[in-house]
């Protein structure tokens, strides 16, 4: 089974050094849209829009894993997990740019929303990326009930200056909590002790990720098991980067194990369209350490391949 499981350090009582005093503001269990790196279309809000204004200054935290999810308690076996994370300082604001796709959302629970367009949709004009000084944490420590690793900044990877590959013997813990700590730079130091939770995994039962499947013109009833929110996030996509005719569907599923794509939406794929089916849980936390923000979310996915007629 192929699940994408991508955890944020997530805090409500993150200790900013020398100064404990943070301001949070939560998001809760909601969901906060489609994650990076699944390889899915999503739309951007105002503060992440190419030429936009940007986040701020502030910083995020990431830790993926991938391939086979195993039971609780047992090592990875196979597949590979990793953290990353990386901080700025804000310089200037960008100016927005005009223009663009603009993706539909669903309007409530149970409901689904499509967005059709063509390469030329994507244009935009203006606009102007802000200015930003990359920052650093000093040393990151991320500890697991049973394994702990240290990370040191590394400047030539961009954005991302916190790289860790874990060791596939490491055991991935469910429903427990991990630790996250800063030792602090031109970035304040921090330390998150019980409030990175590593939720219970996501498995789609049909269609089976593990095999392509073909999808019809008519509605699609998806199956699954696994997750602690009571609302999913659901993406149905032909990949994006179509000259013409990408589709999008975005779904907000209940949680109880079963939900349908309207047919009248799947018929908008194209005739052999590849296809990729998205299913998560996602929770997010905006919080303040000194005068930075930081992004800081946690999600479990699973993903199926298949084919439009």
């Amino acid at each position: 089974m192929r699940n994408i499981i991508l955890i944020l350090v997530l805090s409500t009582g993150l200790l900013a050094c020398p100064d404990p005093s943070l301001d949070f503001v939560r998001d809760g269990d909601g969901i906060d849209g489609d994650l990076d790196g699944d390889g899915s279309p999503s739309s951007d809000d105002d503060d992440g829009e190419p030429g936009g204004p940007g986040p701020g200054p502030g910083g995020f935290f990431q830790i993926g894993y991938w391939d086979e999810v195993p039971d609780a308690g047992e090592s990875l076996g196979g597949g590979g997990a990793g953290f990353n994370a990386g901080f700025s300082d804000e310089i200037t604001r960008g100016i927005p740019s005009t223009g663009g796709v603009e993706f539909n959302s669903p309007s409530g629970v149970d409901d689904c929303a499509v967005t059709v367009w063509d390469a030329e949709d994507e244009e935009t004009e203006g606009g102007s990326p802000g200015e930003s000084q990359p920052l650093h944490a000093g040393v990151i420590t991320v500890s697991s009930p049973s394994w702990e690793a240290s990370i040191e900044v590394d400047w030539e990877n961009g954005e991302f200056q916190y790289n860790l590959e874990f060791d596939p013997s490491w055991e991935i813990h469910f429903e427990s909590f991990y630790e996250v700590r800063a030792t602090g730079g031109t970035f304040p130091a921090f330390e998150s002790v019980e409030e990175l939770l590593l939720p219970d995994p996501l498995h789609l039962l049909y269609p089976d990720p593990d095999a392509g499947y073909d999808v019809t013109d008519e509605s699609l009833t998806i199956e699954w098991v696994g997750g602690t929110a009571e609302e999913l996030h659901l993406e149905f996509h032909n990949g994006g980067g179509r000259e013409f005719n990408n589709v999008a569907i975005t779904c907000r599923p209940l949680n109880d194990g079963s939900f349908t794509i309207p047919g009248e939406m799947i018929a908008l794929f194209g005739n052999e369209d590849s296809v990729q089916l998205l299913l998560s849980q996602t929770r997010s936390v905006d919080f303040v350490v000194d005068d930075f923000s930081l992004d800081i979310s946690s999600a479990v996915s699973t993903t199926a391949a298949g084919t439009a007629w």
